[in-house]
């Protein structure tokens, strides 16, 4: 394999039998150092979630792999070239989809504020890692897509009665939000001509609100994408 000028498809009979024989693609093309495209699992999924379609076995992997790094080159241009790790492109784009699809959020997080921080914070929201290379596919989910749209076109969001939902909703903190707004908030504050001796203590009214309107004590800091506190 390593001597080797192209892929002999006998290798498949030798060392994986039958199937599909992913890492036998994979080893061939990792021994050439990223000469070739890396026709892996990893590169499946994550060209998968970037639009491509065409990618079910390693032959129109490595197609796609060709294409996606003419893209690629073309925005990011070949990264590590002239670094102390640089490596061939082809090397570089399965780099690339390895970190897209196995970089889990935890490690997003602690990254984004750090000195890598332009390489983590595009990930953020792409993908969470599960433990299969596939993309998740949602089942049994259009009977509860019907249900919302009809629970929403017959009202059910726009009155205040709450039975039809158990009796509340995710969603009422809402309610609770704008009455506070109304009888709180615009009686204490002009909101078009706020001081900034005013800003602290509009804050403080949003965040520490009385104890009836506890619900809404955080709703600035999730609408914002803060953390609950």
């Amino acid at each position: 394999m390593t001597t080797a000028d192209e892929f002999d498809s006998t290798w498949v009979d030798r060392l994986a039998g039958s199937g599909t024989a992913w890492g036998v693609y994979e080893l061939y093309a990792r021994l050439q150092g990223g000469v070739d495209p890396i026709p892996t699992l990893e590169a499946k999924s994550a060209l998968k979630s970037l639009g491509y379609t065409d990618v079910d076995t390693p032959a129109t992997v490595t197609t796609a792999v060709r294409d996606f790094t003419d893209e690629y080159g073309s925005v990011v241009g070949h990264a590590s070239a002239d670094t102390a790790c640089e490596l061939l492109m082809y090397a570089e784009i399965d780099e690339f989809f390895s970190l897209i699809q196995t970089t889990n959020q935890d490690t997003i997080t602690v990254q984004v504020t750090g000195p890598y921080a332009a390489l983590f914070r595009p990930l953020i929201g792409h993908r969470v890692r599960n433990d299969t290379a596939e993309p998740v596919e949602w089942q049994g989910v259009d009977a509860l897509i019907d249900a919302h749209v009809e629970a929403r076109d017959s009202g059910a969001y726009d009155d205040l009665e709450t039975s039809h939902w158990g009796g509340t909703y995710i969603e009422s903190w809402k309610w609770q939000f704008a009455e506070y707004f109304a009888d709180v908030i615009r009686a204490e504050f002009e909101l078009t001509a706020l001081t900034a001796a005013d800003i602290p203590r509009f804050f403080e009214a949003i965040e520490d609100p009385d104890a009836e309107f506890d619900a809404v004590s955080n709703v600035p800091a999730k609408m914002m994408g803060g953390q609950c506190h």
